[in-house]
């Protein structure tokens, strides 16, 4: 065969094109594996830092945790009395209902750490409380808080009961071979 000036024309073949495709394929294949372990090296050295940074951070002060949280309560109180008076009440409902519900989330979160660290001094007054309505017996009364209420177990309040007979908060009286206990008034102090 020849063109169209009378030289001879070289027969392509389909097996060197394919083979230069496979070549080109081939070429491709490895440089994207050198890509993809480049990426497995700095996906390693990232998580190695963050771990790094991670065993490094300190715990934050509790102080510092309680002042954070009660900018938040101010912030949410706050940006809940700027909206305007004018606006429909239609649009006033969405954004105070949301700030709402996180302001009183964190109260509640606060209440609940506050009696977690204060719940023995509180149940011994609901104890001195229920003894100062009505004379009972140490069984009526293991019933009632640890049975009925559920707020500790039966060997905790018998030691509560023995506190407070210790701090002379409470007494024993017989009473036709019965033995109730009643609270004792405390004196002021000035």
């Amino acid at each position: 065969m020849k063109d169209l000036f009378g030289a001879p024309v070289k027969k392509r073949s389909i097996e060197t094109d394919t083979q230069k495709h496979l070549q080109f394929l081939e070429k491709q294949v490895e440089r994207l594996e050198k890509q993809l372990e480049l990426l497995r090296k700095q996906q390693e050295t990232t998580l190695q830092e963050l771990k790094k940074t991670e065993s490094q951070k300190q715990p934050e002060d509790p102080i510092v945790e309680k002042t954070r949280e009660l900018e938040e309560t101010e912030t949410i109180f706050h940006e809940e009395e700027s909206f305007p008076i004018d606006e429909p009440d239609y649009i006033l409902l969405e954004k105070p209902q949301l700030k709402r519900a996180k302001a009183i989330k964190l109260l509640e979160k606060e209440a609940v750490k506050e009696v977690s660290t204060h719940r023995r001094e509180i149940i011994l007054k609901k104890i001195e409380e229920e003894l100062r309505k009505q004379e009972l017996s140490a069984k009526e009364l293991k019933i009632l808080f640890v049975d009925e209420y559920e707020y500790c177990s039966k060997a905790t309040f018998y030691r509560y009961l023995e506190t407070l007979r210790k701090e002379q908060r409470i007494d024993s009286i017989k009473i036709n071979g019965k033995e109730y206990l009643c609270s004792i008034p405390q004196k002021p102090t000035f």
